[in-house]
């Protein structure tokens, strides 16, 4: 029973907190080569990722790609469509066109009975412990990120999740420490990590209400970096313990002469070439933690998404009738 006077970062917390124990419950048994995967906001972050840890074996598009072009579902064992609401127009525009191509259909969602679920040929219900309560999406993002890659034949069992949770709560308490309230940010990392950035991007949007953008860092060097200013905070995500040189090991010093920039740690272990699952859990771990920190710095109770002001409840409303069906 959920506590009536639970709010939306307690709900946060709580659900950051069961993935320790819950995540291993989204590995799938049933494999599928060569698919095509889809969704948007974080389930399209989660959809960029397999495309990442997959070595491009598996690929991923935005939902409306499929829309504009069924032809891209030809030749793919399935399409996979990922919604936790399973009320995306996107999503359901994209399995109506994907049907169309005469490709198997999956939809990955938390709601079985959903418009998206009906619409597509085969349903995959995701099963997660929630609060009962909406707030900025923790355990969703990571469940189905989880059955994604299992799903996909790319992630078979789980590295110790709650070593990682442990050291990535460490790393992003002195991350959190050092920053201040967000206000305006630029999220920055390479490979594989970049869906990671681009998650942290979306959260402080609707944790804070706060101007984010996440860029590929060499790509913020060809043309971000001239429309930042020192107001902006740069949050730099890699692995201190990689030794080969790449930009997101070297770049930041050059960034540190003129920005204000925070580095965060993705990698629970010391090895140079640690496991890129362990890896990736442990950046995403420090991430919904560092966000969690710092509403708890700040004293927030409430998302801003959430809030009850009268932008917020005039964003909520414009947002949900743009991306939901009813």
């Amino acid at each position: 029973m959920v506590d009536c006077i639970m709010n939306s970062i307690d709900a946060m917390e709580a659900e950051i907190g069961y993935q320790i124990t819950n995540l291993p419950e989204s590995i799938l048994d049933k494999q599928y080569e060569n698919c095509l995967f889809t969704g948007s906001g974080d389930s399209y972050l989660a959809a960029l990722e397999v495309q990442y840890l997959s070595q491009y074996r598996s690929v991923c598009c935005h939902p409306m790609d499929i829309v504009t072009n069924p032809d891209l579902a030809k030749d793919r064992s399935a399409v996979v469509l990922i919604s936790v609401s399973g009320r995306t127009r996107a999503n359901i525009l994209a399995a109506q066109a994907a049907r169309s191509a005469d490709t198997t259909t999956i939809a990955l969602t938390s709601s079985p009975e959903s418009r998206l679920a009906k619409t597509c040929d085969k349903t995959i219900q995701l099963n997660y412990k929630s609060c009962g309560i909406t707030t900025s999406g923790t355990i969703s993002f990571t469940a189905s990120l989880v059955a994604c890659l299992s799903l996909g034949g790319y992630a078979t069992r789980l590295p110790p999740l709650a070593d990682i949770y442990n050291k990535a709560l460490g790393n992003a308490m002195e991350v959190a420490d050092a920053m201040p309230r967000p206000c305006s940010c630029i999220v920055l990392a390479g490979g594989m990590f970049f869906p990671v950035a681009s998650y942290m991007a979306l959260k402080f949007n609707e944790v804070f209400g706060a101007r984010a953008y996440a860029y590929d860092i060499d790509e913020f060097c060809h043309s971000p970096i001239f429309g930042t200013t020192k107001s902006d905070q740069l949050i730099i995500l890699g692995q201190s313990s990689n030794t080969s040189k790449t930009s997101t090991n070297n770049i930041p010093k050059e960034l540190e002469s003129t920005f204000s920039c925070n580095f965060v740690e993705c990698s629970s272990s010391s090895d140079p070439n640690p496991d890129p699952l362990e890896s990736l859990l442990s950046g995403i771990f420090t991430v919904q933690l560092v966000i969690l920190s710092l509403a708890k710095k700040y004293r927030l109770n409430e998302c801003y998404f959430l809030q009850n002001t009268p932008i917020s409840k005039t964003l909520f409303r414009t947002s949900s009738n743009l991306i939901y069906y009813d």
